[in-house]
């Protein structure tokens, strides 16, 4: 009896056991699921007016420093942004890179999705969002996957007006921090990237030796 009793008992200690383990995971699930639709409805909250106009690259930083890096196909010197449709419901990115010793000026359109992420294709596709929109001063996270499959996750700061203060530097670390990149992988734009003119689509190595130094 007492053997039938304690192994009745061990039973329905290991269904309780289960019953606890899946109400965690529902939990969990629910807690996810809030949090996504937290970030979705961030995400599609764009205040087209803070978002369009002239913008500098101040700060790069990702998982994949190869493709950020100096002559990076991922490394965007911004130009302009410009909104269109309720929401900033699609955006369009004036920026260039640096190819082969060439600055090569670049036009991306993106389309925002259901879940506030847009969507363009460029050196792969690429899926992103603001992290921060403020007066002078944004941030946004992008996920490119290649050609090869190959993804990056990357954050990059740009400004209006100037260098990052003390506490943008810090608000930027901090988002990219949050997003699983390390604040480590940040890297700052030289100054003489930023003042490349609109205009020039493309840039010799010797073009470039002529530009301003870094302050």
């Amino acid at each position: 009896m007492n053997g039938r009793r304690y192994k009745r008992g061990r039973l329905l200690h290991q269904s309780e056991s289960q019953q606890l383990v899946m109400m965690k995971m529902m939990t969990t699930k629910a807690v996810l699921l809030f949090l996504a639709l937290v970030l979705a409805a961030v995400r599609a909250d764009v205040n087209s007016a803070e978002v369009t106009g002239s913008w500098a690259t101040q700060a790069v930083a990702s998982d994949n420093p190869s493709k950020t890096g100096d002559g990076g196909p991922l490394r965007p010197f911004f130009r302009t942004i410009d909104c269109a449709g309720a929401g900033c419901q699609t955006i369009t990115l004036s920026f260039y890179t640096k190819e082969a010793g060439r600055c090569v000026l670049h036009t991306v359109v993106g389309e925002k999705g259901s879940d506030g992420n847009y969507q363009s294709e460029y050196s792969g596709q690429n899926y992103y969002h603001f992290l921060v929109q403020k007066p002078g001063f944004i941030v946004f996270y992008n996920h490119n996957v290649d050609a090869n499959g190959q993804d990056t996750h990357m954050t990059v700061a740009l400004a209006q007006g100037g260098q990052l203060s003390d506490t943008q530097s810090a608000s930027y670390a901090d988002v990219t921090d949050a997003n699983s990149i390390s604040r480590g992988s940040i890297q700052q734009v030289a100054s003489h990237e930023k003042q490349i003119p609109m205009s020039t689509s493309e840039l010799t190595e010797e073009d470039m030796k002529e530009l301003p130094d870094k302050d």
